[in-house]
């Protein structure tokens, strides 16, 4: 079970290498937290400011941060049922490492 989890991650991890990643994204961030996406005004939006140290989206949603005057779109398709990440991950040129801490939620059904 184990070794083919990861050859599945590795596999996939290969393929975004080889598609190329969305411009200064950790690159296995697509492969475990979802894809870059397009900025759009119906996705949620949420300025990180000072002060903001933690944020909670759910598996599924669209989100648009707004770092520093700076959008980073995000869809969210994890690969477990709660995960969680450092934002600095998606956006490393505008957020420090431990900065901001996000949840993903699994979609309550």
């Amino acid at each position: 079970m184990f070794n083919s989890t990861l050859k599945t991650l590795l596999a996939g991890l290969a393929l975004a290498a080889s598609l190329g990643t969305h411009a200064d994204v950790a690159p296995y961030a697509q492969v475990r937290l979802g894809n870059p996406i397009a900025p759009n005004a119906q996705y949620r939006h949420v300025a990180i400011v000072a002060g903001v140290h933690a944020v909670t989206v759910h598996d599924g949603d669209d989100v648009v941060f707004d770092v520093q005057g700076h959008e980073v779109a995000w869809h969210f398709d994890t690969i477990a049922a709660d995960m969680a990440f450092d934002l600095a991950d998606l956006a490393p040129a505008w957020v420090a490492p431990g900065q901001v801490h996000v949840t993903i939620e699994p979609v309550a059904h």
